[in-house]
């Protein structure tokens, strides 16, 4: 009878001990700022899983924080080297409720990624064509009647003796333009000015 017993109160043990398993503290605190997900840290854990979309996606030891850079929605599951977990399961299968934040990028278009502002403040004076200095830009490429011409850097001027429209277009060297089509084909319109060859 005493073995029966034994063996009852061990039963109930691993029961228990099951039951509790996945019980350490729900994560408290969950914060995003810009792309840093942050947290309280919680009592027991040694780690913590960070989860995207309500998938495994990281794990993190010895800190509070982490990186984000994928968008979708993201919370934190704490867990110990003993193997017990905050939240397990999703809230459908009796997990504890999720606490989430979403991150989310901006949605960068092709023509985002070509454009720089357009170049500002185009005068010619006499044969001095200027313009100002553009956010971003480390060169600028001449145009004359809507066509390549000449490219300078590091300068905001450029002596002109070609009769013709002249535009100027800004760029940087990853491969941005301030204009990269014919208005017609999309592109923002063209401030422009004209050297007669008597200006």
């Amino acid at each position: 009878m005493q073995k029966i017993y034994g063996l009852t109160f061990a039963l109930v043990a691993a029961i228990s001990t099951h039951v509790n398993a996945d019980s350490l503290p729900k994560v408290t605190g969950l914060e995003l700022e810009g792309n840093q997900l942050s947290w309280d840290a919680q009592e027991g854990a040694t780690g913590y899983n960070i989860h995207r979309d309500f998938g495994y996606f990281d794990t993190v030891r010895g800190q509070l924080s982490y990186t984000v850079s994928e968008t979708g929605n993201y919370h934190v599951i704490s867990f110990n080297d003993a193997g017990m977990f905050g939240v397990t399961r999703t809230p459908e299968e009796g997990g504890q409720p999720y606490t989430f934040v979403e991150f989310m990028t901006e949605e960068v278009t092709i023509e985002d990624l070509m454009t720089l502002p357009k170049v500002t403040g185009l005068a010619l004076e006499g044969d001095q064509l200027s313009w100002s200095a553009q956010d971003g830009a480390t060169g600028y490429n001449i145009h004359r009647d809507f066509q390549y011409f000449d490219t300078v850097r590091d300068l905001l001027s450029y002596t002109v003796s070609v009769p013709g429209d002249y535009h100027v277009i800004s760029f940087n060297d990853a491969g941005m333009f301030g204009v990269t089509r014919e208005p017609e084909e999309g592109g923002l319109p063209y401030t422009f000015v004209v050297f007669d060859g008597n200006n």
